[in-house]
């Protein structure tokens, strides 16, 4: 028994629970359930702002980004039949004969192209849609899609380069098109539109998030992972937090708007 106490009085303190967004409050994924939906809902969109994490209503986002939507005249300009893409030196990663840079333009197309920095060549590697490319202590990786429609998939690719060449490698098929993707160390926080997974370089996914009140009433609208580790989602009438505890272990914690109003 005095062990047993011992052991009550000397564990550790639960971890505090991040602070609330400018404007929101904590709540429980029960209060997210009962509050108000329809055509009002508001759509968070989580961003980072140096290493603050910021969160805009999907209309003030886009006209923040309408505002800052200035660019300096591109170093490449590259034309498909839908879409033209516009590369800035630094953009994309760097290798050593060049960089290599993805695109995706959603049903106007996309690509995956190496740029030669010298001359500012380009060369098409691949012509599927490449939304996110990232240089891994394993290697230089790459996650394409196709969607038409209601028709969404996409796969992990690995990138080598092979008698001056670049060329894709297929490592698994993921099926559905994530909503967001950030790097974690030398693996990957993937956002589908209900749950979050992890996964690794070899293509082994782990589920790390999905909730469990919310059935068909939540979408996630966008992710990032903020300095310290957390991974912090905007959605339909909410903020999540993922907490990290451990390896694939995240405690979630949910925020509300001040003013949101509960369904009558």
């Amino acid at each position: 028994m005095i062990a047993v106490l011992y052991l009550l009085a000397n564990r550790p303190a639960p971890p505090s629970p991040p602070s609330p967004p400018e404007g929101f409050k904590l709540a429980w994924e029960r209060q997210v359930a009962n509050l108000e939906s329809g055509d009002e809902t508001p759509d968070y969109v989580v961003t980072l702002a140096g290493d603050r994490v910021r969160v805009e209503t999907r209309v003030a986002w886009v006209a923040r980004k309408r505002k800052e939507q200035k660019e300096p005249p591109a170093d490449v300009v590259i034309k498909q039949a839908q879409a033209t893409f516009r590369w800035h030196k630094g953009d994309g990663v760097k290798v050593d004969d060049g960089w290599l840079v993805g695109y995706d333009a959603g049903e106007f197309g996309g690509g995956l192209y190496w740029i030669d920095e010298k001359n500012l060549s380009k060369r098409l590697i691949s012509d599927r849609r490449t939304p996110f490319l990232a240089k891994t202590a394993r290697g230089i990786f790459a996650i394409q899609s196709y969607s038409h429609f209601s028709f969404g998939y996409s796969q992990l690719v690995a990138l080598d380069l092979k008698e001056g060449t670049w060329h894709t490698q297929a490592i698994t098929d993921l099926h559905s098109n994530p909503v967001s993707i950030v790097l974690e160390g030398d693996r990957f926080i993937l956002a589908q539109s209900k749950y979050v997974t992890t996964l690794e370089t070899n293509g082994r996914q782990r589920e790390i998030f999905r909730p469990t009140q919310l059935i068909g009433g939540f979408l996630i609208e966008s992710m990032v992972r903020s300095p310290n580790g957390e991974i912090w989602i905007g959605s339909q009438n909410a903020v999540v937090c993922l907490q990290p505890r451990g390896p694939d272990n995240y405690s979630p914690y949910w925020f509300i708007a001040k003013t949101s109003r509960k369904r009558n």
